[in-house]
């Protein structure tokens, strides 16, 4: 399996099975170089999935029965590698769901299929955090389906062009710049009671510059905070222990980054 980080500096492939590859690439030219292999010792007969986390540091390999997470900032990243979780064969849905393919979702949440014709799907919670901290939960997911093998894929089309680069000349569509002029912020449903679902559109997806979700009462006080993954653009935040009436929901740079507020939304709440 062949993953990019989502800054779109390096490629990493394979797999336990035949060790993994990472690569340096130049998103520009295509030339990929500085190749490192990640031995992985593994010698069973399987099939597996590879995924890294959005902030680029970890990267998650499985075979049907275990995950793994090695860390690509580590000195030595083999020695690294950190035993996740192994297969709960207690759960059938309707059979074990074997650990296959994954996927970085649109969340900024990893998600893990299986090998078997079941309707449920495995996830990976805080990609970015070190062991099990990552919050891994199989059977996280259910589908209104069976689902066997297949994930879809996700380029990530919101990277934009290389600053300073020869790629930072190249226009859109009828040679118009595809760059956002504003920062948005839309919510579903609304009015709402128990959650809602958030898209955030931004200038430009920066994962050194972190954006907050933040929910504020008639009086301008913080009542809920939430912070968005890197590179991430939807997310669903529980707003069931709000109280019934009107709210401000903000999409805002933390006080680090120069606290300002990019994008305000009204959300009703209804009990």
């Amino acid at each position: 399996m062949d993953v990019f980080t989502q800054d779109g500096t390096k490629l990493i492939y394979g797999s336990l099975i035949t060790n993994i590859f990472v690569q340096n690439f130049d998103r520009c030219s295509g030339v990929i170089s500085n190749s490192k292999t990640i031995e992985t010792n593994y010698n069973q007969i399987s099939y597996g999935g590879l995924m890294v986390s959005p902030n680029g540091r970890y990267i998650y390999a499985n075979d049907f029965w275990n995950l793994y997470q090695y860390d690509l900032w580590a000195s030595d990243v083999a020695a690294s590698k950190v035993f996740i979780d192994s297969l709960d064969k207690t759960k059938q849905y309707p059979f074990q769901g074997k650990f296959m393919n994954m996927q970085l979702g649109p969340d900024g949440k990893i998600y893990m299929n299986c090998y078997n014709g079941v309707h449920v799907m495995h996830r990976i919670n805080n990609p970015d955090e070190k062991g099990k901290a990552c919050n891994f939960v199989q059977n996280d997911v259910f589908l209104a389906t069976d689902n066997k093998i297949s994930i879809p894929n996700f380029p990530n089309y919101r990277l934009g062009p290389l600053k300073g680069s020869p790629c930072d000349t190249i226009l859109g569509v009828a040679n118009k710049d595809i760059s956002h002029d504003t920062y948005q912020i839309k919510l579903f449903p609304n009015p709402a009671s128990t959650d809602i679902k958030i898209d955030i559109t931004l200038k430009e997806y920066d994962p050194a510059i972190k954006t907050e979700v933040v929910i504020v009462d008639v009086s301008g006080a913080i009542v809920q905070k939430y912070t968005m993954p890197d590179f991430a653009y939807i997310a669903n935040i529980d707003i069931s222990k709000l109280a019934s009436g009107v709210y401000g929901v903000q999409l805002r740079q933390p006080k680090k980054f120069g606290e300002r507020v990019l994008a305000v939304e009204k959300l009703v709440v209804v009990r």
